[in-house]
């Protein structure tokens, strides 16, 4: 029976890689949609505040963010046990990500395999912030190197926060000493020769088809360190024919799309230079998305429903 059990679970997962290559070939000629933007609609209200979170999360952990916290999650030998077990869990979930979801990542894998050799010493990608696995398809990109990623301690502290450390997730507190630590432990990352990624626009809002502000955060990190920025994108298309089969009408296709690596200057003063990374990242982003101007990122955002956003209400 034992043997029986392995034969059915190997014969199941390779099943899974078998449609998701098939799944990657249809997806391949969608990766790219500037021509014809399409915005998704899934009857989702979003807080009329930019950085408003969009979801609430109950509160499983409790943590102290100070110079003693671990805000990289593997350094004792349970933690290396479960990140081994969230290895595991990612190589399953892309390719299903690719079968009900058209996850298009095919050429941006091979864009990014060349930039990432070109900055071996350690680099940042930024990306808007609209998808529920988005975060997943970018360490995608990553495979074979670490990633890691600030995430809000609310995200921390809730249900899926081991998930999301064990992934490479560093919690931030709202407190001025959290956020310091954590930019410190975000600057030795990169220090390090490792992988940053941020979502600038900082809170997630699933199927958002706009280019919402980005916070200059990570770009003072990036004059900080004279690291290069990769802009990444995410932007939806329609569920039609094959896919129809594999989830609802409403529910939208994925695609990322990587962009030219930005390069600070750190000769130049420290305030003129963070905001042209942040202005030209930005711009960057949004065209990646197939957005063709601001005029037309804010026709996208004016197309949703808003609802006032209630800090006090939003965290757990």
């Amino acid at each position: 029976m034992t043997m029986i059990a392995l034969y059915v679970v190997l014969g199941l997962l390779l099943l899974i890689f078998i449609l998701a290559l098939i799944g990657s070939i249809f997806s391949k000629r969608y990766e790219i949609t500037f021509d014809n933007h399409y915005v998704p609609h899934k009857n989702n209200d979003y807080p009329d505040c930019e950085q408003g979170n969009f979801i609430s999360q109950k509160k499983v952990h409790n943590f102290t963010y100070d110079k003693n916290f671990h805000y990289r999650y593997g350094q004792t030998f349970k933690e290396k046990v479960v990140v081994g077990f969230c290895t595991f869990l990612f190589l399953t979930i892309i390719p299903l990500l690719i079968i009900f979801d058209g996850a298009g990542i095919y050429k941006s894998r091979r864009k990014f395999k060349s930039l990432r050799k070109q900055f071996k010493d350690g680099f940042i990608t930024v990306c808007n912030h609209c998808y529920v696995f988005d975060c997943l398809m970018i360490k995608t990109l990553a495979y074979g190197r670490k990633m890691y990623f600030p995430i809000w301690k609310e995200g921390a502290e809730g249900p899926s926060g081991t998930l999301y450390r064990a992934s490479g997730g560093m919690p931030m507190d709202h407190s001025f000493e959290g956020m310091k630590n954590c930019f410190n432990e975000m600057i030795q990352v990169l220090k390090e020769g490792h992988h940053l990624h941020v979502f600038p626009e900082q809170a997630g809002w699933f199927y958002y088809g706009g280019i919402r502000e980005f916070k200059d955060g990570v770009f003072r990190i990036a004059y900080a360190t004279n690291k290069p920025i990769i802009p990444l994108a995410i932007n939806f298309r329609e569920r039609k024919g094959i896919w129809r089969l594999f989830g609802s009408k409403k529910k939208p296709l994925v695609c990322l799309h990587v962009g030219d690596p930005i390069i600070p200057d750190i000769t130049k003063d420290k305030k003129e230079e963070v905001n042209r990374l942040l202005v030209t990242s930005r711009e960057a982003v949004m065209h990646l998305a197939g957005i063709k101007d601001e005029e037309t990122n804010n026709a996208i955002k004016a197309s949703y429903n808003y609802y006032k956003y209630d800090p006090s209400k939003s965290a757990y």
